[in-house]
C-alpha cells in the first residue's frame, strides 16, 4: 500500500469502528486487514530507539477517538462516544508527554552545544566552535518547537 503506515492503521480503525457500529462485517474485516497492514509495515525498521511517546502515535490516538466519539454521539451509542472521548484523551497526553520529551532533548543539545562552542572557541578549535553552535542551534530550535 502506497499510504503511511500511520494513515493505514488510522484508516482501518476507522473503517473496523463503522463496521462495528453498522453491523457490517464486510467493512470490518476490510478495516482490521489494514489496520494490520499498517503496524506490519511500520514494524519495519522499528528499532529501541523509537521506544516513548510519540507526537505521531498520540495524533493517530487522539484522531481514532475522535472519531469514535463522533459516531458514538451521533448513533446515541454512549458506550462508543466515552471510549472514543477516553482513547482521544489518552493520544493528547501521549502528544504532550512527546513535547516534553523533544523540549528536554533539545534544552539537552542547546547547553551542550554551548559548552562545546565556548570550549572550541578557548581551545582556538574553530572546527569545534562551530559543531558547538550547530548543536545549540538545533537544540534551541528543537526546544522552542516543542513549547
Amino acid at each position: 500500500m502506497s499510504n503511511h503506515p500511520n494513515t493505514e492503521y488510522t484508516t482501518g480503525a476507522t473503517q473496523e469502528t463503522a463496521g462495528n457500529v453498522i453491523g457490517s462485517e464486510n467493512l470490518k474485516a476490510k478495516g482490521q486487514a489494514r489496520k494490520a497492514e499498517g503496524n506490519r509495515e511500520s514494524d519495519i525498521g522499528t528499532n529501541d530507539t523509537n521506544k516513548g511517546p510519540s507526537k505521531t502515535t498520540g495524533q493517530l490516538h487522539a484522531t481514532k477517538g475522535a472519531v469514535k466519539e463522533t459516531i458514538g454521539s451521533a448513533l446515541k451509542n454512549t458506550s462508543l462516544e466515552h471510549s472514543g472521548a477516553q482513547e482521544r484523551q489518552t493520544g493528547n497526553r501521549e502528544i504532550d508527554a512527546a513535547k516534553t520529551k523533544d523540549a528536554t532533548k533539545g534544552a539537552y543539545d542547546n547547553v551542550k552545544g554551548t559548552v562545546k562552542e565556548n570550549a572550541g572557541y578557548v581551545a582556538g578549535d574553530p572546527q569545534w566552535e562551530a559543531e558547538g553552535k550547530g548543536d545549540r542551534v538545533k537544540g534551541q530550535a528543537q526546544y522552542n518547537a516543542n513549547q
